[in-house]
């Protein structure tokens, strides 16, 4: 039996065909990939900048209870306060923290809005006029002892849905911060304090 030259190239043709589209089908990005948001990175006391958010995180505390002039935790949460300086770059326009989530693992918390509204995430932020206030963050009272709480990752954007977008990201270490029995929260206010 002979195989013609032509029969040799035809199957080795096929056969490259088929790596190519292996290697299209597993390296091209998924409709998840593409939407992704762009993140900034940078560590607790350095400044970050995306397109139009500008944030640094200057500390995180852990507290039993916070309360602020207008209002007042109850027990049983434990709550994660964020000290942070926020400002818009380029556009004022509903200009507010869209996004502020905590993620410890696989569980993701949203800023609270329970506080009386002057928390960072309820006031208009300014182009160039940093803003500085809290992030408040009720969690369930044994975070602590989650291992992601050493790992936990802080996500600001201006946008509520962050994709194709910025979005600046601090790993926060929950289980290294200061634990307080009560904490009281300032109202936001422009400038550094």
């Amino acid at each position: 039996m002979t195989i013609s030259r032509t029969a040799i190239l035809s199957a080795g043709g096929l056969a490259l065909l088929l790596v190519a589209t292996g290697f299209v089908a597993a390296t091209t990005p998924s409709a998840n990939d593409w939407e992704q948001p762009f993140a900034v990175h940078a560590p607790i006391g350095e400044h970050a900048q995306g397109r139009n958010i500008a944030a640094t995180v200057h500390g995180v505390t852990v507290a039993d209870a916070v309360f602020d002039s207008r209002w007042q935790s109850t027990p049983g949460s434990t709550w994660v306060i964020v000290d942070a300086t926020a400002a818009v770059v380029t556009n004022e326009t509903a200009a507010l923290i869209g996004r502020a989530a905590l993620i410890v693992g696989d569980r993701t918390y949203l800023a609270s809005t329970r506080p009386s509204g002057f928390a960072l995430n309820a006031v208009a932020l300014s182009i160039g006029v940093p803003t500085r206030g809290s992030l408040v963050f009720e969690l369930p009272g044994d975070i602590l002892a989650d291992p992601a709480a050493s790992v936990a990752r802080l996500e600001l954007a201006i946008a509520s849905d962050p994709r194709m977008d910025s979005m600046l990201v601090t790993t926060l270490d929950l289980t290294a911060a200061p634990v307080l029995d009560v904490a009281e929260l300032v109202d936001a206010e422009w400038g550094m304090r």
